[in-house]
């Protein structure tokens, strides 16, 4: 199948989205599938490379101004801007793609490529990565969701054939705001890699108790609540070090630390590559992780591949027949619970042999359901499904 990826986030811009949107480049092209990635351009220039078995388109794009309303992040570019819609249909032509798949919802291109598809008679389907919100004011909060219940749907999401969803969250989301017809839900998966790097070799260490987490700070992601817990665990005596990996986009935290004056006891490391952040891992007893709303991201993914016991905001279920247990193969965490935070950090803190326990099984479990191979044996299908549909008229059963 000749398959088109298009996304305004992809590396080296360093995103769970833009990660997914290589790893499915990497993969769909493993299985044989012809793949070509159209992207922004970091320096708005049009450029194009073959990596990894797949070519990489770059447009011209402009890149927005850092902003609260988006959370602070710096690396947010958009491609729809005079010619580039005119060159993603001659790549489309010139690659000869029966089908595109945009990753993410949340920027410009959303829009231009269904727009492009429809000129040229070709199927798209859309995943949603995030969901819109906005935890830190009422009223912006009320806004985007008016927005995303009506310009966003009516100009994005209903004019592709097709929706991924990533997890049951999203696929209720999709349901609930969009009303769309074709939902797929294929779980978020790591590439076989991750498996193959060496395992965590500190599980059974005793002494400082390290926790690592790993994300870039913002209002939903901002760490407070285990802030606050860690603070806990050092008034109890425990000897503890939190490190926070990830680009510090909301000073709050920063200064929360400071409050507590846990400065000697939460460092934060900024921006890592991937491969720092797998290594550093290995030395860790835990990863503790979660946003605003319950989800696995692909940094949870990957610290349970590694064997590492994992917290996150969650609950059994969200990852459909993944069988996800609590205190089993994974730590789920209530959002806003200092209290339950402190007290499994305390758990696994004082038993060495129950974060190995957990984090065997996290590996076992990660191995056995959240790899790439069966993702893109899923998405195949729904793409096939996409293409049958789109030239019959047919729905899809």
């Amino acid at each position: 199948m000749r398959i088109a990826i298009t996304t305004n986030l992809f590396p080296p811009i360093q995103t769970g989205t833009a990660h997914y949107a290589q790893e499915l480049a990497q993969n769909l092209a493993r299985a044989g599938h012809d793949v070509t990635v159209i992207t922004c351009s970091l320096i708005n220039e049009y450029s194009q490379e073959i990596v990894d078995g797949y070519k990489v388109f770059r447009l011209p794009s402009y890149k927005l101004p850092v902003s609260k309303l988006l959370l602070g992040f710096e690396q947010f570019y958009l491609g729809y801007i005079p010619g580039n819609k005119r060159r993603v249909k001659e790549i489309l032509v010139q690659e000869r793609i029966e089908i595109v798949h945009h990753c993410s919802h949340l920027l410009d291109l959303v829009y231009l490529v269904p727009g492009a598809c429809k000129q040229l008679g070709i199927p798209a389907v859309c995943s949603i990565h995030t969901l819109i919100h906005y935890p830190g004011n009422k009223f912006i909060e009320r806004l985007m969701v008016l927005v995303d219940k009506t310009f966003i749907k009516w100009l994005a999401v209903l004019r592709y054939q097709g929706m991924v969803a990533l997890d049951v969250l999203s696929a209720d989301y999709i349901r609930d705001r969009y009303h769309h017809p074709n939902i797929r839900n294929v779980t978020l998966c790591i590439g076989p890699d991750v498996l193959e790097f060496p395992p965590a070799n500190a599980l059974d260490q005793t002494g400082t108790f390290k926790i690592l987490s790993v994300g870039h700070v913002t209002s939903m992601r901002h760490r407070v609540d285990l802030i606050r817990a860690v603070h806990r665990l050092v008034q109890d005596g425990f000897d503890v070090k939190l490190t926070i990996v990830g680009k510090v986009l909301d000073p709050t935290p920063v200064k929360l630390v400071e409050e507590l004056d846990l400065s000697e006891i939460v460092c934060f490391k900024g921006e890592m590559s991937r491969s720092v952040i797998l290594e550093l891992a290995r030395e860790y007893h835990v990863e503790a992780h979660w946003i605003t709303i319950p989800g696995l991201g692909t940094a949870i993914i990957e610290s349970m591949a590694l064997g590492l016991p994992t917290m996150t905001y969650g609950y059994s279920g969200m990852y459909g027949d993944v069988p996800l247990a609590d205190m089993e193969n994974i730590v789920f965490i209530p959002s806003g619970d200092v209290e339950q935070i402190a007290k499994k950090l305390a758990m696994l803190a004082n038993t060495p042999a129950l974060r190995i326990s957990i984090g065997s099984k996290a590996r076992e479990l990660v191995s056995e359901f959240l790899t790439w191979p069966k993702a893109v044996a899923d998405l195949g299908n729904f793409y096939s499904e996409i293409i049958v549909s789109h030239k019959t008229g047919q729905s899809i059963g």
